[in-house]
């Protein structure tokens, strides 16, 4: 059994709690990871041994997960880390998909269930086992993850006053 942590990095302390509670139950640990600093952020995930990351594209404010992935690449110590973009980010992600590919990221778009983290967590993980050798997901993989979570058209809702005159 692998005892190293996931790190979960995100400016969303709520978030990284729920990620922890739903770990918990399988008795994984997280490495939270919150600071904006991405080379503080890329020397506690080398320095925490994890085996593998979540990592949010929006870090306060901006876009900064890109860069984040990047720098964990470059990393000697997290180059082979199975890394999970996790994110409600639809259209950044749909855009990168050639940039996640090339850093070997999964997509595991928020919200998501219990059972579609340990699926992601896991598949990233045998994934990561042979970083060097294995293919990214296709894109056509990667945007049909990102697809199925977009949100539907948005409803207005009619004032009951015009309901009553409403022909359908």
């Amino acid at each position: 059994m692998d005892d190293r942590p996931v790190a979960v990095l995100d400016d969303d302390i709520q978030f990284i709690r729920m990620v922890e509670r739903m770990l918990r139950t399988q008795r994984i640990a997280i490495q939270p990871v919150t600071t904006p600093d991405l080379d503080d952020a890329v020397s506690v995930v080398a320095a925490s041994d994890c085996r593998a990351a979540l990592v949010d594209i929006y870090i306060y404010g901006s876009a900064a997960g890109f860069s984040l992935i990047e720098r964990l690449r470059r990393e000697p110590a997290t180059r082979g880390l199975p890394l999970i973009v996790s994110t409600g980010a639809y259209r950044d992600v749909a855009r990168q998909i050639p940039f996640l590919q090339h850093h070997h990221c999964s997509v595991l778009p928020k919200p998501f269930t219990m059972d579609e983290l340990f699926a992601r967590l896991r598949e990233s993980e045998d994934a990561g086992a042979a970083l060097s050798a294995a293919a990214p997901e296709s894109s056509s993989d990667l945007l049909s993850l990102v697809k199925e979570r977009r949100p539907g058209p948005r409803f207005r809702l009619i004032p009951p006053a015009r309901q009553a005159n409403r022909v359908d």
